[in-house]
């Protein structure tokens, strides 16, 4: 009797939740937010600072934004936003007026919204670095946050730039024991500064043919 109205119940529970649930459309699979790069975890392995990317078919815009999450409070105000970047997604977007522009560019808030992170990496339990790559420039920027509230109700400050390499940089790493930060870049042979390879890309550039010259041949490797 019991099992009976049990399966007599199955067919309205069923119903009930299929009226919840959201149908599942390549619009959402477009929209879902997305980790982008690794997680960083901090010294003590208290927090946690990831990368994450979302795009909105409404606004046409794609957003990174950096977040810092503590591992041992499941408060949601414990999450903390620390860089937020947006960009136009369209393929030819409309060109801002001058005017717009020079007074978004007064303004601070909008100064650290055109940070698009990237590569976080932890330089202590207070402090969080993150690479922004500037393609106009070829540079990148090592920018940092610190936490200024302590462990209870972090408050962290604004971006603050720590070191510029004339090149793009990638896989950061920071021993907060001898205080050596690493990181690799493309370099050109003959080249012993980084600041002589950004000088090579640069008239790599400006070439005006795009010719190569081989003066010996790649010898295959594999066994067929």
């Amino acid at each position: 009797m019991t099992i009976g109205r049990i399966m007599n119940s199955l067919p309205v529970a069923a119903l009930a939740i299929g009226s919840l649930a959201r149908q599942f459309t390549p619009e959402v699979l477009v929209q879902t937010n997305r980790l982008s790069g690794s997680v960083a975890v901090s010294p003590s392995s208290s927090s946690i600072a990831y990368i994450q990317t979302r795009y909105s078919i409404e606004d046409k815009r794609q957003t990174t934004q950096l977040f810092i999450q503590k591992l041992d409070s499941n408060d949601a105000s414990e999450t903390h936003q620390v860089a937020d970047f947006s960009v136009d997604a369209r393929p030819n977007p409309p060109k801002p007026d001058s005017q717009d522009s020079q007074d978004a560019d007064s303004s601070d808030t909008v100064k650290t919204k055109k940070l698009k992170p990237s590569q976080p990496v932890w330089l202590s339990d207070s402090s969080l670095g993150f690479v922004v790559f500037d393609s106009a420039s070829g540079k990148s920027t090592l920018y940092a946050v610190s936490n200024h509230g302590g462990h209870k109700h972090s408050r962290w400050s604004k971006p603050y730039p720590v070191m510029t390499a004339p090149v793009p940089i990638s896989d950061v790493q920071f021993n907060t024991a001898s205080g050596i930060l690493a990181f690799t870049a493309e370099v050109y042979n003959g080249t012993s500064t980084l600041d002589e390879t950004a000088k090579r890309d640069r008239k790599e550039q400006e070439r005006a043919d795009t010719g190569q010259v081989y003066d010996e041949l790649w010898v295959r490797h594999w066994d067929t």
